[in-house]
Formats: C-alpha cells, structure tokens, sequence
C-alpha cells in the first residue's frame, strides 16, 4: 500500500467511526500521514525542478547547507540563530528565497560563490513562512519566524520523524497505521473493540468511490 492509499483509508475510517476517542486518535494519524506526504512530494518537485535547471542551465559555484543552528522561542515566535557556511561570510550580499512552507523552514541563498540552503523540515508545529524576517550578524544570521499558533514547544522539530518513510517491503507506511488500530483494539473494552471491527470492516468492504 503507498502512503496515499492509507491516508484514503484512514479519512474512511474517522468517516465511519462513533467513538470521539478513536476518531481524535485516527485524526491525528491523519496529520502525521498528510504532513509526511506533503513532504515528500515538496521533495519530488525540488529534485524535478533542480534536474530541470541543470539540463539548462551550467552549475555556477557550489552548493552547501547550513550545520550549524541553535533555536529559542517567545509565545509568538520562533529566533533560529544560523552560522554563516564557510565561504559564505559574506551572505548578507546575496539574494534570499524563501521556498518552504507552514511545515518546513527553508530559505535558499543563491550568490556569485554558489549557492547555501538553511533548511529545517517538518517543525513541531506550524508556522507561518511566509511572514519570516531574516536580520544579518557578524558570523550568524537571525531567523525570526512567527507560530501559526501561540504557545510553548517543546522542540524545533517534530520527533521520531527526521524524513519521509521508506515505500520499501521492510518499512511498508501502512504498518503504522495498521499498528495504531491494533493497538487500539487489544487495549479497548468491549465497546472500544466493537467500534473499531466495524470501521476496519466498513472502509475494507467500500467501493473506491465511497472512500473518495
């Protein structure tokens, strides 16, 4: 199964459910299953358009990421405090884009040396990239970047997801899903068991469109 037909089933699954407690635990999975997607297919269309740019265009300077970052965080924003790239020293003279989304940090600073990449992907919770501000020191550049959402995180990046999962036999994207359901089912009581066989049952036994 690829990543997307679970996100199908698992929108069938909330569709068919009563409990509110499975529902808000399938919706949540939903979540960590879109976001993951969207990832990946932010992925797929950078490398699209880097291959693009190299049948047209020749390579001028090299092409590096930023290592080295430190964060810390207000009710309403997010300072990512980045140290310029070797070679890069003087960065505050290029251009910068920013090219990532409410899920992902990521600015691209293209100069005469080349061009750096400061990325951070899949943030403990969204922000609003759009409304980022970038302030040039002596050695660092400071990221200023507004929550979508006030409040206190309690990391920069969503944990036990550094990256998209592997479509590979030995990490199949349904097993999670599949796993939470199992879970849920032989932790439940009577009513919590029942609920879950039947929406397993009813999204296994619609038709495409249905699901749709």
């Amino acid at each position: 199964m690829t990543l997307e037909s679970d996100i199908t089933e698992c929108k069938a699954l909330i569709a068919s459910v009563k409990s509110d407690r499975v529902k808000k635990v399938l919706t949540a999975e939903l979540v960590t299953m879109e976001r993951e997607d969207k990832l990946i297919k932010q992925k797929e269309e950078e490398q699209k358009a880097s291959k693009a740019a190299t049948k047209t265009e020749p390579t001028k300077g090299k092409k590096i990421e930023f290592k080295g970052y430190s964060w810390e965080q207000t009710n309403k924003n997010i300072k990512i405090r980045a140290t310029y790239p070797k070679g890069f020293e003087s960065i505050q003279d290029c251009t910068h884009v920013f090219v990532g989304d409410e899920d992902n940090i990521v600015v691209k600073f293209p100069c005469n040396a080349g061009e750096a990449t400061l990325r951070i992907e899949l943030t403990e919770k969204p922000v609003k990239h759009n409304e980022l501000t970038i302030r040039y020191k002596k050695g660092y550049l400071l990221l200023t970047v507004p929550k979508k959402y006030e409040g206190n995180w309690q990391d920069l990046k969503r944990k036990n997801l550094e990256g998209p999962k592997s479509t590979s036999a030995e990490e199949d994207p349904s097993k999670s899903l599949m796993t939470m359901m199992q879970n849920l089912y032989n932790d439940g009581d009577d009513e919590m068991k029942a609920t879950i066989g039947k929406a397993m049952y009813d999204s296994r036994n619609k038709s495409p469109d249905q699901m749709m």
